[in-house]
């Protein structure tokens, strides 16, 4: 069986490594990217589902099989001998069962499956959690233009503030009664 592996695990790594400078980009392209990897992980799921059932399937074939060979070899001693049958016992068949080719095949395949669903799982949460930074990124970005305006504003409160002290100030160095009152 041949199995998908749904990414690219290094356009992933460079993906989720992209800087955030341009964070208004990083929160346009975000929904995709993670719908993206989310989708994988879905194909991954259910890819790997699939395999479970065939290795179910493929076991109890084998353990019919491994069943039926151990019961008819001791049957066919227990005549050879005039003794009783050995009982064949689950322990025995899961022996067989486990080191046959076939399953020994599968059990590999389903290994792989599994990595497969555990590498678009960890890239699926990747992005989410990228998401949530970029979320953190943007509210503090936003704070902070809330802050400058705040602290511009008060730099041209204090900057006006300071202009009519001084056009005061000097109104009333200039004022005709306070010049004479000076030379007296």
């Amino acid at each position: 069986m041949q199995l998908d592996t749904f990414i690219d695990v290094e356009k992933f790594t460079a993906e989720v490594e992209e800087g955030l400078d341009d964070i208004t980009e990083a929160m346009r392209t975000q929904t995709a990217r993670a719908a993206w990897y989310g989708i994988c992980h879905a194909k991954a799921k259910r890819q790997k589902n699939k395999v479970e059932l065939l290795v179910k399937a493929v076991n109890a074939k084998l353990t019919k099989k491994y069943r039926k060979e151990l019961t008819d070899a001791a049957n066919e001693e227990a005549e050879a001998t005039g003794k009783k049958p050995v009982s064949v016992t689950v322990d025995m068949v899961a022996a067989h069962v486990a080191l046959d080719a076939d399953a020994l095949k599968w059990a590999q395949v389903q290994l792989e499956a599994d990595e497969i669903e555990g590498v678009c799982r960890v890239a699926m949460d990747a992005f989410r959690t990228r998401s949530s930074m970029i979320v953190s990124l943007g509210n503090l970005t936003r704070d902070q233009l809330k802050t400058n305006t705040v602290i511009q504003s008060a730099r041209d409160a204090a900057g006006g503030y300071k202009q009519r002290r001084a056009d005061r100030d000097s109104s009333r160095a200039r004022r005709p009664g306070q010049e004479a009152e000076a030379t007296e």
